[in-house]
């Protein structure tokens, strides 16, 4: 009488998953290094408007988000 199996999967199955997992995970870590390595030669000029940009927003942010914990904490 043969044992019903519990797993669908066997061991070199789940391996062969975590490997294409680690795989896929290391391309998306090169492109976007790719792409953080060229966004100054792509954007050239540009680059400093939308940088001082992106701070500004991000300093409005911050403060909107203190404001609401302020007005949470009091």
């Amino acid at each position: 009488m043969e044992r019903a199996k519990t797993h669908n999967t066997s061991p070199e199955v789940e391996t062969m998953k975590k490997n294409e997992l680690s795989e896929a995970t290391s391309n998306i870590l090169i492109f976007s290094s790719v792409s953080v390595a060229l966004t100054p030669f792509l954007l050239g000029d540009r680059l400093i408007p939308i940088f001082t940009g992106f701070m500004r927003d991000g300093g409005i942010l911050i403060d909107q988000v203190s404001n609401y914990v302020w007005w949470l904490v009091s």
